[in-house]
């Protein structure tokens, strides 16, 4: 995630920037999604090793950060958080192996390359229109109109959520756990 946030945007709330209120940086606060989506789609983390740095922004929290994870499958991966990079990128998540690479930019499929397949009639490859990659107010509502509505569905009809607290808690364990990386110097266990 290669965002841009101005100096203007932190300065504009008091929380924003905030190790307290804001809970962390650019990974923590405009990360986490891409977190939570890696690990839907790569699986469990097993190990991080990173380094975080404030280079750009005047806030007590990063602005950068680099990670490397390690999976519980045995597959390596790199995780990078900032909002210090103009003017700004979609969010992109490739997934590369011995068989094929997928790409997203934000959640649009742009490349889809599998070896030996039939090909990717069933795929929709399309560019990523709406993102928050330079303006925070471009960030589409979608995703949370549709949790909302599945939380309203489940209190009408007594079921459980599409996405439970569980689901969004590993990705705030694997952010911590990125985070005392970077604090303590050293790969952290999960």
């Amino acid at each position: 995630m290669k965002y841009y946030r101005s100096q203007e945007y932190y300065d504009s709330g008091s929380w924003r920037g905030t190790k307290r209120i804001d809970g962390g940086g650019a990974l923590m606060n405009q990360g986490i999604h891409g977190v939570d989506l890696l690990l839907y789609l790569a699986g469990e983390i097993k190990s991080v090793y990173a380094m975080s740095k404030t280079l750009v922004r005047n806030i007590e929290v990063e602005d950068t950060l680099s990670a490397v994870v390690e999976y519980k499958s045995g597959a390596l991966g790199v995780i990078q958080a900032t909002t210090s990079v103009y003017p700004g990128y979609p969010r992109r998540l490739d997934i590369n192996g011995e068989n094929g690479s997928i790409v997203l930019d934000e959640t649009s499929i742009v490349r889809w390359d599998i070896q030996n397949g039939n090909g990717h009639d069933d795929v929709v490859l399309m560019p990523s229109y709406t993102n928050g990659a330079s303006t925070p107010t471009a960030i589409s509502n979608d995703g949370h109109v549709r949790q909302i509505s599945d939380t309203i569905r489940c209190i009408k009809n007594g079921e459980s959520p599409l996405s439970g607290l569980a689901d969004g808690r590993r990705a705030v364990d694997v952010i911590l756990a990125i985070y005392r990386s970077a604090e303590e110097g050293r790969r952290i266990e999960l």
